[in-house]
Formats: C-alpha cells, sequence, structure tokens
C-alpha cells in the first residue's frame, strides 16, 4: 500500500480534447463515447484526509473471493 495524502489535484478532460478523441472512442464502440464524454468538466479534486491505495492491481475475481459481492458496473456477462 502507498500513503496517498491530503491535497489537491484538477481532474477531467476540457470539451475540445474530448471531441478529438471521439472518432476513436466510436470505432471502439459500445458505451465507448459516453465514457469518454463523461471525463467533463474539469474539476478541482480535494482530498481532505490521508489514506492507504494498493500499488498492485486486484481483479474483481480477487474482490469477490475477499469481499463476498462484486459492486463493479463492469461484471462478466453470461
Amino acid at each position: 500500500f502507498r500513503l496517498i495524502p491530503p491535497g489537491e489535484f484538477t481532474r477531467g478532460t476540457v470539451p475540445e480534447r474530448i471531441e478529438e478523441l471521439v472518432p476513436n472512442a466510436e470505432l471502439i464502440g459500445g458505451n465507448a463515447v459516453w465514457y469518454l464524454r463523461s471525463e467533463t468538466p474539469v474539476h478541482r479534486v480535494v482530498i481532505t484526509h490521508p489514506f492507504y491505495l494498493s500499488i498492485h492491481e486486484v481483479t474483481q475475481r480477487q474482490y469477490l473471493d475477499l469481499m463476498g459481492s462484486n459492486p463493479s458496473f463492469f461484471q462478466k456477462s453470461d
């Protein structure tokens, strides 16, 4: 784990950059354009309390095995 200290940062993408990327997202299909456009507006994020973040990826299966549920929107379809 890595300690993430309190602080501020800017999050998001300017609309002009989103529109530049839309043609490629349309080629991907699915919800790619919607997700891309959800990156706006640019806004300030303030972290008020430190927290720990894993430095390693955790798969949905690993999370499910540990926590007993999978709240992810991106779940395997049968």
